[in-house]
């Protein structure tokens, strides 16, 4: 029995280390649920218009899913400016912004998961 409370405890830790690590961001702080879609991305651009040639700065990346006519999208958010395919990140380095419908449905690894095991989305490892 103490072994199995020991690895739940540990299971906990880690998932609450991942929720402070993700929240840990002031811009990721301003976000809340039902935000939409441009008041999260003028939170990311710091309260500015288009940073250069950057519509989504600080947005590594970006997964779109269309799942009975709802429409999913994933900012996959970095504290800095790095880019798919020009930078190499970590998931770990990254929190997932996950938007329903154009408005925000949460963020962080642990939602993202939930979300996606809800829409049978298999997620690639993140190894």
């Amino acid at each position: 029995m103490a072994r199995r409370l020991s690895r739940l405890e540990l299971v906990l830790s880690v998932i609450a280390l991942a929720a402070v690590a993700g929240c840990s961001d002031a811009r990721v702080k301003k976000l809340d649920e039902g935000m939409p879609r441009d008041s999260v991305l003028a939170i990311l651009r710091d309260g500015q218009g288009v940073v250069g040639s950057d519509s989504l700065p600080h947005v590594y990346e970006v997964a779109a899913y269309l799942v009975n006519s709802r429409r999913y999208e994933v900012f996959y958010y970095t504290k800095g400016d790095e880019v798919a395919g020009a930078d190499s990140l970590p998931p770990s380095k990254l929190t997932p912004i996950v938007l329903q419908n154009d408005t925000v449905s949460g963020w962080g690894w642990a939602h993202w998961d939930s979300v996606a095991k809800t829409i049978k989305l298999t997620l690639p490892p993140r190894n």
